[in-house]
């Protein structure tokens, strides 16, 4: 869900994806593999996979990440 009708914002995608980003910025090369990723979404965050995945799909369709060939995600400028 992009926004929660609720009061738990942290089960939105603009949450879990600005967390990602975060995330993606204390890697040292601004990348990481997707699963990693969900991994530590799940982990850290307590969102579900799929949860983390719409908020993936959502910063590559705001241009905030990209997807590399070899499945890491790198951080656009």
């Amino acid at each position: 869900m992009l926004l929660p009708n609720n009061i738990r914002p942290e089960n939105s995608s603009y949450y879990i994806g600005g967390q990602i980003i975060g995330y993606l910025r204390s890697c040292g090369e601004s990348s990481a593999r997707l699963g990693d990723l969900v991994e530590w979404a799940s982990s850290e965050l307590g969102s579900s996979v799929s949860s983390a995945l719409l908020a993936l799909d959502w910063l590559y369709l705001i241009d905030a990440v990209t997807m590399e060939t070899d499945g890491r995600i790198l951080l656009c400028s």
